[in-house]
């Protein structure tokens, strides 16, 4: 049964620090292609992950650790109380136990992630601007892409140099186009993503990088699309490609 938008978007701190099943990627990632606010909030996590990484010192994992969090969740909810027994004559409380078939997978899992949604939120207030240029997370943002050139149905585009790559994504009402690696064009020029279908060359629409990275979003259907390239063209775009190409499927 497919998961509703508020599932999905609850799945998103998780499968951006790579914390969600493999069933679940293909699902999650197919849904933010598709959903500007899934998109973006995405984004908001993705940014602060890799200059996470740099903050902190690595430290290794106590092999308490699983015990230790069991027992907090077995705690009560006010006070370190525990939870009471069925037949211990406390009334009123307002802790209800888990069931106990629930795997202690899910119950670990859950709290885990609670916990590193918020050093998430503390590292995006913490972290300076200077980390967002670092080598680490440009080499991130290039990884995003490639994860998406490889979800199915994509097409995945790339330069004569390679420090370019580009993918092409269905959807529902069209396609998704993203890009990393490319320079800021020419002056007066602008990018322009082309469609081949049945031999003709249909313009998807023009873009501009930022930071080396761009994108766009097109309403025409994949589904007869054979191909797809990216030229250099005039600012506000050309009837037919004119300029070079520096990405093609």
């Amino acid at each position: 049964m497919s998961k509703s938008h508020e599932e999905l978007k609850s799945l998103i701190a998780p499968y951006v620090l790579g914390a969600v099943s493999p069933e679940e990627i293909e699902e999650v990632r197919t849904h933010i292609i598709s959903c500007e606010e899934c998109m973006a909030e995405a984004d908001r996590y993705a940014s602060v992950v890799p200059p996470l990484g740099l903050s902190v010192r690595a430290e290794t994992v106590p092999e308490t650790l699983i015990d230790n969090v069991m027992r907090e969740v077995g705690s009560g909810a006010a006070g370190g109380s525990p939870v009471s027994q069925p037949g211990d004559g406390a009334r009123g409380s307002n802790v209800t136990r888990l069931d106990s078939h629930r795997p202690v997978y899910n119950i670990v899992a859950a709290a885990a992630a609670l916990l590193i949604v918020a050093i998430l939120a503390g590292a995006l207030i913490t972290t300076t601007n200077e980390l967002n240029d670092t080598k680490a997370e440009l080499t991130f943002q290039r990884e995003r892409v490639e994860q998406l050139a490889e979800t199915q149905g994509a097409m995945r585009l790339g330069g004569p140099s390679g420090e370019a790559v580009g993918a092409m994504l269905p959807t529902d009402d069209g396609g998704v186009f993203v890009v990393h690696g490319l320079d800021d064009a020419p002056s007066d020029h602008t990018y322009q993503v082309w469609l081949l279908d049945d031999g003709r060359m249909i313009s998807a629409g023009t873009f501009d990088p930022d930071s080396g990275l761009g994108g766009l979003r097109t309403d025409r259907p994949l589904d007869e699309v054979e191909g797809v390239a990216v030229t250099v063209e005039p600012t506000g775009g050309s009837q037919a490609p004119t300029g070079p190409q520096v990405l093609k499927t």
